[in-house]
């Protein structure tokens, strides 16, 4: 009798054991399948986690584990983030796994090659301190470099605009400008938005004569408007203006095309979004749009 229970009791701890032990492998599974995931998405330290739930349910490594546990912990070793003791646990792994899994020849041969690659890494602890205040130093010096550029830009891009701002004043011109603040601005304006009424152009944009020459309106706003430069040699005005330019703006806000005899000018945030000047003939035309998609008018 005293037989029969003992036997009783064995057999409910084997199965006990076994279906315990079964639990965890099905655990470990999911956590590996949540690993592999985690490491599709470049999330490194998730997937470094779920790995050592995996090997802490199974109760040892796998060569699966392994290998993505190497792999994962080798993708955050990046500009001397990591710390000389995750460098040295990372030296540990691959060796354990070059000694112990030998069977798939591929990732063999990957976890071979880290192992070698390591071998440029600091080898004392005292190495790694060096290296990494190198590190740290170069880091700064580009963090500081790139604020300088930063504030240059910054600079470069407020001059820039007072100078676009200036100039379309120069020429009766202002950002946003409605029709009626437009003819405000000057007698030879309010001419031409007279001249609008249900048209969406007015004036001649191959004028003769100096000044306001040709407007292009829109839901009573000025989007395109011409200005004449007629007398003297046009040659010469464009060549003043180009200097005026190259003084005051930054070279990425101006574009100066040989073939065409084309001057541009684009600074953001301004509310003009292009101001040109083309030589034809014995005239010079100073073109001030709102929008880019509006080209030369074909009249």
């Amino acid at each position: 009798m005293k037989l029969h229970k003992l036997f009783l009791i064995l057999t409910l701890i084997f199965f006990s054991t076994n279906i315990f032990a079964q639990n965890n492998d099905m655990k470990a599974r999911m956590e590996f399948e949540d690993a592999e995931t985690a490491y599709q998405s470049q999330n490194y330290n998730k997937a470094i986690t779920h790995l050592e739930s995996a090997e802490k349910l199974l109760g040892k490594p796998t060569s699966k584990t392994r290998y993505l546990l190497i792999i994962s912990k080798a993708k955050i070793f990046r500009d001397y983030s990591y710390e000389y003791k995750e460098l040295e646990d990372l030296r540990a792994l691959t060796k354990h796994y070059l000694d112990n899994y030998t069977t798939d020849t591929e990732k063999y041969r990957e976890i071979y090659d880290l192992s070698n690659n390591m071998k440029y890494l600091p080898k004392t602890l005292a190495e790694y301190n060096q290296v990494k205040q190198q590190k740290e130093e170069q880091i700064r010096l580009a963090q500081q470099d790139r604020q300088m550029k930063e504030k240059q830009e910054a600079e470069e891009l407020k001059k820039a605009q007072a100078y676009v701002l200036n100039f379309a004043k120069k020429y009766n011109y202002k950002p946003n400008i409605t029709t009626s603040e437009f003819a405000a601005l000057s007698s030879e304006n309010e001419k031409l938005v007279k001249k609008l009424k249900s048209k969406t152009y007015s004036g001649d944009p191959w004028s003769t004569k100096n000044g306001p020459a040709f407007i292009s309106a829109q839901d009573n706003k000025v989007i395109y408007f011409a200005y004449m430069l007629v007398s003297g040699n046009s040659i010469d005005s464009a060549n003043e203006i180009f200097y005026d330019i190259q003084r005051n703006l930054a070279p990425q806000y101006y574009n100066y095309n040989k073939e065409t005899a084309t001057i541009s000018i684009n600074v953001p945030g301004v509310g003009i979004d292009n101001i040109y000047f083309k030589i034809f003939s014995n005239k010079l035309r100073i073109v001030l749009r709102r929008d880019l998609n509006v080209g030369e008018p074909a009249y």
